[in-house]
């Protein structure tokens, strides 16, 4: 399996090494430019799940800060270096968690008016894996998963897109359980219809020493839906996106009998916006999902902890004052019926991204 992950990443980074050496014998250090960026975002989540056998009520909240400076070369190279801070609220620390970040970035424009991107290293998660479902990858934990440390490529035109990506998120000692994420997801648009698709698979294996409590686990999640979208623009206030499909699973930790698991689920979604409110649904039906989530809980699964039941229905009404290139921030009211019950969760995102370069500085139509 790793082998063959690889070998994929490694197709795709020599294909753009081909791409973007084409011209290199036109190239001087006029072309040499300094980059930077910072990423500002805060969160504040009350969840108020006490009637939840699922999972825990509490309430999170924090700061994350990702400074970060860069050289371009050759159009579409670049190197950045930097660092995102963590600061959670009502803590002693000054910073909770430092994570480095170092990455390679390689961005061009093709004739066909396709783009593709290259990530290899240590660099920010946010914007790349934000196509995922809340099904797959929950909001409230996406806060504290601020980087990708591995390798990720896309190629995209307009609308459509397709992206593959690797994420190291351990290696094994005494206390860090070896882990890897794998992801491949896709977006075809269809006039006003699209199709769409999401997936991964999550390695979690023993620590170093290994330790008799823990097995060797899989966890692989895809979701595929279809549906209409009616985006908002400049000429109409109103927008909405309605869409169906299924969910599917592989649940597996071995050398346990009766681990070995496939659930599978109907899912819906609707999704409806006008001027700066709206309101998104969420809909699970099917087989019981995340089965070793009270054992191995967070370190296992980053998908809803409430598919471990086989209904559930979240819809949230929220407020969305800022949305720019800039700034984006949203005040939510999120309800969740699971169990026969009704809960309750508030959120406050604000994200704000400075920085002094654009896509022109990484495209040239000249592939």
């Amino acid at each position: 399996m790793k082998k063959i992950i690889l070998t994929i990443f490694l197709l795709c980074f020599l294909t753009q090494i081909i791409f973007s050496q084409r011209e290199n014998n036109i190239q001087n250090e006029e072309n040499i430019r300094f980059l930077w960026n910072v990423d500002f975002s805060t969160f504040l989540d009350n969840q108020e799940f006490a009637k939840s056998d699922y999972i825990k009520d509490q309430t999170l909240g924090g700061i994350n800060i990702a400074p970060q400076a860069g050289i371009l070369w050759q159009t579409g190279n670049a190197v950045f270096a930097g660092v995102n801070l963590l600061k959670e609220f009502g803590t002693q620390q000054v910073i909770d968690k430092a994570t480095l970040i170092v990455y390679y970035k390689n961005k061009i424009f093709l004739k066909n008016n396709c783009t593709q991107s290259f990530y290899a290293g240590i660099f920010p998660r946010e914007q790349l894996l934000s196509n995922y479902s809340d099904f797959l990858f929950w909001q409230p934990l996406t806060n504290y998963m601020p980087v990708i440390q591995g390798l990720y490529y896309k190629i995209e035109k307009k609308h459509n897109f397709a992206n593959v990506w690797i994420d190291w998120t351990g290696k094994p000692s005494e206390t860090i359980n070896e882990s890897f994420y794998a992801g491949l997801s896709a977006h075809k648009v269809l006039k006003s219809y699209f199709i769409d698709f999401q997936g991964y698979y999550f390695h979690f294996a023993n620590t170093n020493p290994k330790n008799p409590d823990f097995n060797l686990c899989d966890n692989g999640q895809a979701l595929l839906h279809a549906g209409y979208s009616m985006p908002q623009n400049r000429d109409r206030l109103f927008g909405c996106e309605i869409s169906a499909g299924l969910m599917a699973g592989y649940e597996n930790e071995r050398k346990v009998d009766n681990q070995k698991l496939m659930p599978v689920g109907f899912v819906a979604f609707a999704n409806f916006k006008i001027a700066n409110f709206g309101m998104n649904n969420s809909l699970y039906a099917g087989d019981k999902r995340l089965h070793s989530y009270q054992k191995y809980d967070k370190q296992l699964y980053a998908a809803n902890p409430f598919l471990q039941g086989n209904f559930y229905l979240q819809s949230e009404i929220f407020w969305q004052p800022f949305y720019s290139r800039t700034i984006n921030g949203k005040i939510g009211l999120v309800t969740h019926i699971s169990q026969g019950k009704v809960m309750f969760e508030q959120r406050f995102v604000l994200s704000v991204l400075l920085k002094n370069y654009d896509n022109r500085h990484f495209a040239k139509n000249i592939y």
